[in-house]
């Protein structure tokens, strides 16, 4: 069991997560927002290129946001950690990431755990 604190994320307490994209030997330490309504996990194609992946070798495939508009991702597998959680998922990849921030969402990661929004003492756990 991991318990993380929430972060303060434009203002308020929100369940943003350090997390570290793996590929090789390539790392990068960024925040998620850890998001049950999202179907995957997306992040910004700048992480792609810092793993040294070329972002459009990725599995090409469209999305549609919650405004109904689509949007063009190219999907990676690779390593995610975050704290003593380590898992080979696909990661979405965008250069339209229009949230401010990476998203975690279920297929692949969210889906292979419990995890729980402690709203009353402000922590997300994630159950093995």
């Amino acid at each position: 069991m991991i318990r993380l604190p929430y972060v303060v994320w434009c203002g308020k307490p929100s369940p943003v997560v350090e997390v570290t994209l793996k590929r090789g030997k390539d790392r990068v330490r960024t925040t998620a927002y850890v998001d049950t309504g999202a179907s995957f996990s997306f992040f910004h194609s700048d992480f792609c290129s810092a793993l040294g992946l070329d972002l459009k070798k990725g599995a090409k495939m469209e999305v549609r946001l919650g405004d109904g508009d689509k949007m063009p991702v190219y999907v990676h597998r690779v390593g995610l950690r975050i704290e003593t959680l380590e898992v080979r998922c696909d990661i979405v990849f965008s250069k339209r990431l229009g949230s401010g921030i990476n998203i975690l969402g279920r297929q692949g990661l969210l889906d292979k755990y419990k995890v729980t929004f402690d709203g009353k003492r402000k922590e997300i756990v994630w159950y093995d």
